[in-house]
């Protein structure tokens, strides 16, 4: 497709999708589907945040790439969802979603309402979303696209890595915990609280010493976001240096300032 062509899709389907978020026939359906994985689940996703992925998105230009086609694998978590379904008219992609049954209704009104948001704009490809399919389905459908991408689940990219040659691991979700002190186990319980409620991965390292915790978390985590929780500065500052992690924080919730951000192309 055309640059520029797909470039005033684009823009007008975000316009449109802003739009469609704001009404009230949408607000309803988004209500009801948030009671349904309210049974099982606590995350939520509200409008002001659909609104706020939007408006960053509105000064991004659209990424036009070889692949056309491409399977993404998740927990699913709607806020993801809703920027993968942006992204699919953004790189011109068709995506299918694998999804858990994390926030499922919410997760499908989503995708519907893109799907026919993308009609209206003249957007010939979609975004199909799959719930809880077996590993072998996730294979053949590997076979079927250019690409295959594992966000945030480790245990699904291991199982996974020697049996999908096109396979991409971006490990958004995964967080690796050093926590020393007992000043900060209110803070520590809030991340962790968190994590769960939200499907992120989190791994502790409280039972070793900081040397022994740094080389263990360069070594087995999977760089993306590391945190430590200290009074210690000689640590601190061990930690800040050593560790290779793309995000350090410290002694700070990383929920609050950590965006998602994955470049498909």
């Amino acid at each position: 497709m055309d640059n520029i062509i797909l470039e005033q899709k684009y823009i007008s389907f975000l316009n449109l999708l802003d739009k469609e978020i704001e009404c009230k026939e949408f607000k309803n359906l988004l209500e009801k589907a948030q009671n349904i994985d309210n049974k099982y689940y606590k995350k939520i996703i509200l409008v002001n945040e659909l609104h706020e992925i939007i408006k960053n998105y509105k000064v991004r230009k659209v990424c036009i790439n070889s692949i056309e086609n491409a399977q993404i694998i998740l927990s699913g978590n709607p806020q993801i969802v809703f920027y993968l379904c942006i992204e699919a008219i953004r790189n011109d992609l068709n995506i299918i979603l694998v999804i858990e049954d994390f926030c499922v209704a919410q997760n499908k009104l989503l995708v519907e309402t893109i799907n026919n948001l993308f009609k209206k704009v003249g957007f010939t490809k979609k975004v199909e979303l799959k719930n809880q399919i077996s590993y072998s389905q996730v294979i053949e459908i590997s076979n079927t696209v250019d690409r295959t991408i594992c966000i945030g689940n480790s245990n699904d990219y291991n199982r996974l890595n020697d049996k999908i040659k096109n396979l991409n691991f971006y490990p958004y979700n995964i967080f690796e915990v050093y926590c020393d002190s007992d000043e900060m186990n209110d803070l520590k319980k809030i991340i962790c609280d968190y994590a769960f409620l939200n499907q992120y991965e989190i791994d502790i390292y409280d039972d070793m010493n900081i040397d022994d915790a740094i080389k263990a978390i360069n070594r087995d985590g999977y760089g993306y976001c590391s945190l430590i929780l200290s009074k210690d500065k000689e640590k601190i500052e061990k930690f800040k240096n050593k560790i290779l992690s793309k995000n350090i924080f410290i002694n700070e919730n990383p929920f609050e300032k950590i965006e998602f951000d994955l470049k498909i192309n």
